[in-house]
Protein backbone atom coordinates (compact mmCIF):
# COMPACT_ATOMS: atom_id res chain seq x y z
CA UNK A 1 0.00 0.00 0.00
CA UNK A 2 1.46 3.35 -0.76
CA UNK A 3 -0.54 6.79 0.50
CA UNK A 4 0.71 10.13 -0.82
CA UNK A 5 -1.54 12.71 0.58
CA UNK A 6 -5.08 11.88 0.82
CA UNK A 7 -4.72 9.07 -2.06
CA UNK A 8 -4.12 5.35 -0.47
CA UNK A 9 -2.75 2.92 -4.18
CA UNK A 10 -2.82 -0.57 -3.20
CA UNK A 11 -0.49 -2.89 -5.40
CA UNK A 12 -0.19 -6.77 -5.63
CA UNK A 13 2.21 -8.10 -7.10
CA UNK A 14 3.90 -5.15 -8.46
CA UNK A 15 0.45 -4.22 -10.17
CA UNK A 16 -2.27 -1.71 -9.47
CA UNK A 17 -5.35 -3.24 -7.89
CA UNK A 18 -6.97 -0.23 -6.27
CA UNK A 19 -6.94 3.26 -5.14
CA UNK A 20 -9.00 5.58 -2.46
CA UNK A 21 -8.83 9.13 -2.60
CA UNK A 22 -10.66 11.48 0.00
CA UNK A 23 -10.78 15.17 1.03
CA UNK A 24 -12.96 17.57 2.85
CA UNK A 25 -15.81 19.32 1.39
CA UNK A 26 -18.31 21.63 3.36
CA UNK A 27 -16.66 20.84 6.72
CA UNK A 28 -16.74 16.83 6.40
CA UNK A 29 -15.08 14.17 4.87
CA UNK A 30 -15.54 12.84 1.70
CA UNK A 31 -14.00 9.51 -0.53
CA UNK A 32 -14.52 11.18 -3.97
CA UNK A 33 -12.71 7.96 -5.93
CA UNK A 34 -12.77 4.04 -4.88
CA UNK A 35 -11.58 1.82 -7.48
CA UNK A 36 -10.81 -1.85 -7.35
CA UNK A 37 -9.78 -3.72 -10.02
CA UNK A 38 -12.95 -5.78 -11.47
CA UNK A 39 -10.94 -8.87 -11.60
CA UNK A 40 -10.11 -8.54 -7.61
CA UNK A 41 -13.57 -7.06 -6.19
CA UNK A 42 -14.84 -9.28 -3.44
CA UNK A 43 -11.76 -9.99 -2.30
CA UNK A 44 -10.97 -7.91 0.50
CA UNK A 45 -9.20 -4.96 -1.74
CA UNK A 46 -11.88 -2.45 -1.23
CA UNK A 47 -11.72 -3.59 2.42
CA UNK A 48 -8.11 -2.80 3.00
CA UNK A 49 -8.74 0.32 1.01
CA UNK A 50 -11.16 1.52 4.16
CA UNK A 51 -9.46 0.43 6.54
CA UNK A 52 -6.88 2.36 5.27
CA UNK A 53 -8.46 5.17 5.39
CA UNK A 54 -10.20 4.72 8.72
CA UNK A 55 -6.11 5.22 9.88
CA UNK A 56 -5.80 8.52 7.99
CA UNK A 57 -8.99 10.10 9.06
CA UNK A 58 -8.32 13.33 11.48
CA UNK A 59 -8.60 11.87 15.06
CA UNK A 60 -11.92 14.18 15.86
CA UNK A 61 -13.23 12.90 12.46
CA UNK A 62 -16.68 11.03 13.02
CA UNK A 63 -17.92 9.86 9.49
CA UNK A 64 -17.36 9.61 6.21
CA UNK A 65 -19.10 10.69 3.11
CA UNK A 66 -19.24 8.91 -0.18
CA UNK A 67 -21.59 9.39 -3.13
CA UNK A 68 -22.69 7.81 -6.25
CA UNK A 69 -25.61 7.70 -9.37
CA UNK A 70 -29.26 7.04 -7.78
CA UNK A 71 -28.96 4.12 -10.90
CA UNK A 72 -25.69 2.83 -9.92
CA UNK A 73 -27.14 -0.30 -8.14
CA UNK A 74 -23.82 -2.30 -7.72
CA UNK A 75 -22.22 0.99 -6.28
CA UNK A 76 -25.12 1.14 -3.32
CA UNK A 77 -24.80 -2.71 -2.90
CA UNK A 78 -20.80 -2.44 -2.02
CA UNK A 79 -21.23 0.91 0.03
CA UNK A 80 -24.13 -0.91 2.11
CA UNK A 81 -21.93 -4.18 3.21
CA UNK A 82 -18.98 -1.52 3.91
CA UNK A 83 -21.35 0.35 6.38
CA UNK A 84 -22.93 3.38 4.30
CA UNK A 85 -25.94 4.39 4.89
CA UNK A 86 -27.81 6.85 3.21
CA UNK A 87 -27.51 10.41 4.67
CA UNK A 88 -29.78 11.85 1.77
CA UNK A 89 -30.47 11.98 -1.75
CA UNK A 90 -29.98 15.14 -4.63
CA UNK A 91 -32.78 14.92 -6.64
CA UNK A 92 -32.57 16.29 -10.04
CA UNK A 93 -33.56 15.56 -13.48
CA UNK A 94 -32.33 13.45 -16.45
CA UNK A 95 -30.92 9.79 -16.05
CA UNK A 96 -27.59 10.09 -13.71
CA UNK A 97 -28.56 13.18 -12.10
CA UNK A 98 -30.01 11.70 -8.74
CA UNK A 99 -26.97 11.43 -6.55
CA UNK A 100 -27.10 9.39 -3.43
CA UNK A 101 -24.66 10.40 -0.18
CA UNK A 102 -23.73 7.64 1.92
CA UNK A 103 -22.11 8.25 5.68
CA UNK A 104 -20.04 5.50 7.37
CA UNK A 105 -19.86 6.46 11.29
CA UNK A 106 -16.24 5.94 12.13
CA UNK A 107 -16.74 3.31 14.66
CA UNK A 108 -18.01 1.23 11.62
CA UNK A 109 -14.87 -1.32 10.89
CA UNK A 110 -15.05 -3.24 7.47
Amino acid sequence: MIVVGRVVFVYVVGEFVGVIEFDEFVGELVIWKFYVDAHLRGTGVGRRLLAAVDELLPADAVSVLIEHASENVLAASVYERLGFTVAWIDESDGPGMTTVWRRRMRDVRP
